[in-house]
């Protein structure tokens, strides 16, 4: 995706974002959550978005998990805030560029953490790189 398509898609999150905070967890309807399914798939499909595209869509299935909201019990609305929270900050930028720099040496792997959901799986690798006279510990996702 150029990044005009992709600087479009997370303005358009931006306004689904805001409408539903205007609309309050608590009102929340199909009509409130359906329309932006049309913007989300485009950015499930742009690698450089793979973590907003993820913490969108799992916002998304839990909002429509709870529909319709004026008749549940309760709601997790501190969870919902945060996710809320998470995602506005997240599109207000493009993703910068990954930097790559060619190194030898030892590659030491200290730790592997996979998350999954049914729609995504994330594993991290932190690892102990030794290069001659530099020693750095860092992680990388894939």
């Amino acid at each position: 995706m150029s990044p005009s398509g992709a600087a479009a898609w997370l303005n358009s999150t931006q306004q689904w974002l805001m409408e539903l905070a205007l609309t309050g967890f608590q009102y929340l309807h199909e009509g409130t959550i359906e329309p932006f399914i049309a913007t989300l798939e485009p950015i499930q499909g742009d690698p450089e978005l793979m973590e907003l595209a993820a913490l969108l869509t799992g916002f998304v299935n839990e909002l429509l998990a709870h529909i319709p909201a004026n008749r549940q019990a309760s709601l997790p609305m501190f969870r919902w805030a945060d996710l809320w929270s998470s995602a506005i900050i997240r599109t207000r930028h493009l993703p910068g560029e990954p930097t790559f720099r060619r190194v030898s040496g030892t590659l030491a792997p200290l730790g592997l953490d996979v998350q999954s959901t049914p729609t995504l799986c994330v594993s991290s690798c932190t690892a102990c790189s030794t290069t001659p006279g530099i020693r750095r510990q860092s992680a990388c996702r894939w």
